[in-house]
């Protein structure tokens, strides 16, 4: 972000977070973390991702790290194009990998790197233009990656620009693979080579995952019989350690992905009656309802097919007198269906729940819904999610939005188009924000949630931008957290432009971020830096303003158990303190917020005394931080309002404030004494 930029899109007003933002936001918020976090993280939980793409809760771009490159590599298998890639890679210092979705062009963008250096590795973002990529400067010797990048629409100057993006990298001594699902037209872009990817034979993968197994070929030959076309490469590992580990490779390929791929479609081959059809497919998006919550949704959702593809009727189709009553409840577990029944024990009883038998199931109903179904089906599909939204089923149908994203994802973003406006109302941006939450996880589909998120808070309505600054506070900014910390201050800068309070966004960003890894100091950075620029004399007053709110937002943020995030990640990361010190400093020496600041800081030495097992050694080195921050007319007045808020709280006052104190005078005092 520029200096210009923000300079011509000032924050209209900001507010002391506390004061006047607003309680339902800071409410809605928290709902929509606890909510998630409890039923997508619980253990066993029926939610999230399982496939062979899932990343989990780890950021996706930065310096990669050496466990990571280990494992990737672990065991490769090279494909067809491989030695053409490295080839362009030597001469030109830049390739791109042209593929599908989750082929495995991010492995082979790090072993392509690893061919020629052992540098340091680093992971661009996604939606990183030719343009940024041309301009940036990069290590000597080091490789970069760019997984799956948001290619922009072709141009004139397109060749020109990927020629100043291979001079640039060339120059620098470094390497760049840029990987992406779009297939460049022919001879577009001359100046850099794209190469078609694809994944290595599965055969080769099998014979490199089981070396030194006995009689491998005859393993192999039992087993690739049985492999179906488009099999994916994740299946093959799986599969190979289970014959590896001993087990038979007839029993290995029960427990194989393929399996539950050819029962599905067997199933649907049968001539499935209309409500077997819609009972799967209300249960793509329900899974884990008891059958009292299933039931009406299946009735409602029969009513929206029934008008946009109605039964055909004759006129020999009127109600018997003695119709017999169908038992439909036990027809819907039937033993050769693919519904089944899960019973959880919660708060001491037993709760049924509807589950696909096999978790797989669920991926390929979808994949074999979108493959049969028209128009009209999936039209009456959306009404129905666009009404049972508004009924507290935001998880389950995020859950299988995120799956049939990953097979049409365009339908998808119809869908949350609406949802993420506040159209449907909040309870669908919270679904949408859950959507691309999920999509996160996916190695796959994590960039084009992302893509998603920065559209709508660049360009979308006031809704959209709150629904986007949301998405950007959980697990989206988890996986990208330079771009939220980024896309979140340029939110706050044109914070008239959202509906809801940015402020508890870039909040709510720290703290998850403060859990376990050191990530959240690319805010405190971020913050560090805004501070240099903003707060000094002949700085615009309205983003000095807005940056001071900032920082006592992210200092007064709490993390998931209530605690103080900014003393938690200062427990974790002591060598972190300063940077903490230099944010403090700044909010207690501007006068507005000073009280709101001291409060904060109260309230986090409180804290301390649960989260450390040295809470008055922290406290000290904190204060001597904080003394070395501040200017040096500073000390004393804060010390005396320190005291008088002490002095207001004597019934619960926090002892570790006297140690923060005592260690801030004697830093002070001896400053005093050496001039």
């Amino acid at each position: 972000m520029s200096d210009t930029d923000e300079q011509t899109t000032p924050a209209q007003e900001t507010h002391p977070p506390g004061q006047q933002a607003s309680k339902t936001d800071q409410e809605k918020l928290n709902h929509t973390i606890i909510n998630f976090n409890g039923s997508v993280r619980a253990e066993g939980s029926t939610f999230g991702v399982s496939n062979e793409n899932a990343a989990g809760r780890r950021r996706a771009t930065g310096k990669l790290d050496h466990t990571d490159i280990t494992e990737a590599l672990r065991v490769y298998v090279t494909p067809h194009r491989y030695d053409d890639a490295v080839a362009a890679l030597a001469a030109d210092h830049v390739v791109v990998l042209e593929g599908r979705l989750g082929n495995g062009k991010r492995t082979g963008a790090i072993a392509l790197l690893r061919e020629l250096t052992d540098r340091p590795l680093y992971v661009l973002s996604p939606v990183i233009s030719l343009k940024q990529l041309a301009e940036r400067d990069y290590k000597r010797g080091c490789g970069y990656v760019v997984v799956d990048r948001k290619t922009e629409e072709l141009t004139d100057e397109t060749d020109f620009t990927w020629r100043t993006v291979r001079d640039r990298v060339r120059d620098d001594g470094a390497y760049l693979v840029v990987t992406t699902t779009a297939t460049a037209k022919k001879n577009a872009t001359e100046a850099v080579q794209h190469v078609p990817w694809e994944q290595p034979d599965l055969n080769n993968v099998l014979r490199a995952y089981l070396v030194g197994v006995a009689d491998v070929e005859q393993l192999i030959d039992a087993v690739s019989g049985d492999l179906p076309d488009g099999c994916r490469l994740a299946d093959i590992v799986e599969l190979a350690a289970r014959i590896a580990s001993g087990e038979d490779p007839k029993a290995a390929l029960c427990h194989f992905d393929a399996s539950s791929e050819e029962y599905v479609r067997e199933w649907f081959d049968k001539g499935r009656t209309r409500r077997e059809v819609l009972e799967v497919t209300a249960l793509a998006f329900a899974v884990g309802s008891n059958v009292r919550t299933f039931e009406p949704l299946l009735t409602r959702l029969e009513g929206k097919l029934a008008t946009s593809m109605p039964v055909e009727t004759s006129l020999d189709d009127s109600p018997k007198l003695e119709e017999t009553l169908p038992y439909r409840r036990r027809a819907l577990v039937a033993d050769d269906g693919l519904i089944g029944i899960d019973r959880v024990v919660s708060d001491g009883a037993t709760q049924r729940e509807l589950v696909f038998k096999v978790s797989s199931y669920h991926r390929y109903v979808l994949i074999e819904l979108w493959e049969r179904m028209e128009v009209a089906f999936w039209d009456a599909l959306h009404e129905w999610l666009d009404e049972i939204v508004q009924d507290e089923h935001g998880l389950q149908l995020a859950d299988g939005l995120a799956k049939l994203a990953e097979i049409a994802v365009d339908e998808v973003s119809h869908v949350l188009e609406s949802w993420s406006d506040g159209a449907r109302g909040w309870l669908a941006q919270t679904a949408a924000t859950y959507v691309l939450w999920l999509m996160s996880y996916n190695e796959a589909l994590a960039p084009v949630a992302l893509d998603t998120a920065i559209r709508w808070i660049s360009r979308g309505s006031p809704a959209q931008r709150w629904t986007a600054a949301i998405t950007f506070s959980g697990e989206l900014g988890v996986r990208y957290p330079h771009e939220a910390a980024n896309r979140l201050w340029h939110l706050i800068t044109q914070s008239h432009t959202a509906s809801g309070d940015v402020f508890l966004a870039l909040s709510e960003l720290f703290a998850t971020l403060s859990g376990g890894t050191q990530d959240a100091e690319i805010v405190l950075t971020m913050l560090d830096g805004k501070l240099t620029r903003f707060d000094r004399p002949g700085a615009n007053m309205q983003l000095r303003a807005a940056t001071i709110s900032s920082v006592l937002a992210v200092l007064s943020a709490r993390t998931h158990t209530g605690r103080s995030a900014a003393f938690a990640f200062m427990c974790e990361f002591p060598d972190k303190t300063d940077i903490l010190a230099r944010l403090w400093a700044a909010v207690l020496r501007h006068r507005p917020s000073r009280l709101r600041a001291i409060t904060a800081l109260r309230n986090g030495l409180n804290d301390l005394q649960t989260l450390s097992s040295e809470p008055v050694e922290k406290a000290r080195l904190l204060g001597e931080a904080l003394a070395n921050a501040l200017p040096p007319g500073e000390h004393e007045s804060l010390h005396g309002d320190f005291a008088n808020v002490q002095a207001h709280h004597r019934k619960d006052a926090v002892p570790l404030v006297e140690d923060l104190l005592a260690a801030l005078a004697r830093i002070h005092q001896g400053t005093r004494e050496t001039t």
